[in-house]
């Protein structure tokens, strides 16, 4: 006896319907993606978490007085206009716009528009068998090697074995990387010494 099309149409949509269920539907990108990355893991500014140290840009459309540059301070606010003390640290770039909006909108401004960017990371250290050791700005894209490279290069003892120590979230980190494992805003990165 042959099949009724609206039957075979049934059973098809059926057949799709639970293949689709099997795939499932992939989870959100997690928010706190910078600070339980692998080492090697690229930095994302849209998922950075601000930090000590920072500078961030705030611009208020229309509203010259609510913009302008603010450097989160040791204890991880900005001094911000009419808000007072706004809790940054370890907050994106879009939270921090989300909590400033927020304020503005409670009897200061109908509808503000406000976008928030770094214009300045914390610096990284860069530190061991390099020929100029110390405190260096952070650029997006940083590898270990090119981190070792702005300090100068490597001294002749260098053993060419880098490690970084980070602290996103929690305890100190410290790991051994690679000369392409990326950098974060406050790293400490070390060249040790060769063993003779």
């Amino acid at each position: 006896m042959p099949f009724k099309t609206t039957s075979l149409l049934a059973a098809l949509a059926s057949c799709v319907a639970l293949l689709a269920g099997c795939a499932g539907t992939p989870p959100p990108p997690s928010q706190t993606a910078t600070s339980q990355a692998a080492p090697s893991s690229s930095f994302q500014a849209a998922v950075y978490r601000l930090n000590i140290g920072d500078r961030v840009q705030i611009k208020v459309f229309q509203e010259s007085d609510l913009s302008g540059d603010f450097t989160i301070e040791s204890d991880g606010k900005i001094n911000y206009p009419l808000l007072g003390r706004v809790p940054v640290s370890g907050t994106t770039t879009a939270d921090l716009e989300r909590s400033i909006k927020k304020g503005l909108a409670q009897g200061f401004l109908v509808s503000p528009d406000v976008r928030a960017t770094v214009v300045a990371y914390k610096p990284i250290f860069v530190g061991g068998e390099v020929k100029s050791p110390g405190e260096y700005p952070f650029t997006p894209g940083l590898t270990a090697q090119q981190a070792a490279t702005v300090a100068g290069g490597l001294t002749r003892f260098a053993a060419e074995k880098y490690y970084i120590q980070r602290n996103a979230s929690g305890p100190d980190q410290r790991f051994r990387a690679t000369p392409d494992t990326f950098v974060y805003p406050g790293d400490i990165v070390t060249i040790e010494e060769r063993l003779f």
